[in-house]
């Protein structure tokens, strides 16, 4: 990438414009990407001052040839230097801002509170994997009903934070991803973690019992079976479909989702009709 005078050079702030991927091919990053980048920094200038960040609060000294303070709102204030040349930090709230040095120059400057808001409130409190914390009625695996349980419970007894592994939507496709750090979005939820017999319409249809006695004498396995579960539940969710009508839940949701909601609804179906990498999708 040639440089150009006057300009945010990439190596100066520390953006790289080339790496070895994990296949050990090198891959050159656009100028557009790299632009992106700098602007994202704030960069204007060739490159940042030495020494880097300036941490300072109101009234604490600042480093020598600063012209002046952009704030994170866009406004700015211009600084003359005191006795001795010595600058003071002004009355500013915390927050990331930018000096100006005088040299044209530009580094990041933070200024934080002076103490850490500590709420009033103390207590104890659990950190569980709810794909672990399965119960008699779960279908294979911890469920949001077993959630509801364990909060229920805990809150009796004086529990104050319930602390639980991400919910996130995989693809929905076999075999199951099983790691919740893994997902295909983090926009939706997995749809394994639904109680099923809780879905409207569940009670009244004697097909989803017959799948529900199915699926909970997996919860007798050793190790969660997520590739079963993910047959059964999506077999017994295709069957409440069938009959669906209306909800008006449920036509809030789609609306509230719109595009988005859309889209991935319809990456949700291409997975399932096109087994394998979305790389390797027809055009």
């Amino acid at each position: 990438m040639t440089e150009r005078q006057g300009q945010p050079q990439p190596a100066s702030w520390g953006v790289q414009t080339a790496y070895v991927d994990a296949t050990g091919a090198r891959r050159r990053i656009s100028r557009e990407a790299v632009q992106r980048a700098l602007a994202s920094m704030g960069a204007r200038s060739p490159r940042p001052a030495a020494g880097g960040p300036v941490f300072a609060r109101p009234g604490e000294r600042l480093p020598a040839g600063v012209a002046g303070i952009v704030a994170e709102d866009g406004s700015e204030e211009r600084l003359t230097a005191r006795a001795r040349g010595l600058v003071r930090m002004p009355p500013m709230s915390a927050g990331y801002h930018t000096l100006r040095m005088r040299d044209g120059s530009e580094r990041l400057l933070v200024t934080a509170p002076r103490r850490c808001f500590l709420p009033a409130m103390r207590g104890w409190g659990w950190a569980a994997q709810v794909y672990a914390m399965h119960s008699q009625q779960s279908w294979g695996m911890g469920e949001l009903a077993d959630l509801r349980m364990l909060r229920e419970w805990s809150h009796g007894h004086g529990a104050a934070a319930l602390l639980i592994n991400p919910l996130h939507a995989p693809r929905p496709t076999v075999p199951q991803e099983p790691s919740p750090y893994f997902p295909s979005s983090r926009r939706y939820r997995n749809p394994l973690y639904l109680t099923v017999e809780e879905v409207p319409g569940a009670a009244e249809r004697p097909e989803i019992r017959l799948i529900a006695a199915e699926a909970r004498a997996l919860s007798a396995a050793p190790v969660i079976d997520r590739d079963r579960i993910h047959a059964l539940k999506m077999r017994a969710l295709a069957l409440l479909w069938e009959r669906f009508s209306a909800d008006d839940k449920f036509d809030q949701y789609c609306r509230e989702g719109g595009d988005e909601l859309l889209r991935y609804a319809s990456f949700c179906v291409l997975c399932e009709r096109y087994p394998g990498p979305w790389q390797r999708w027809p055009e």
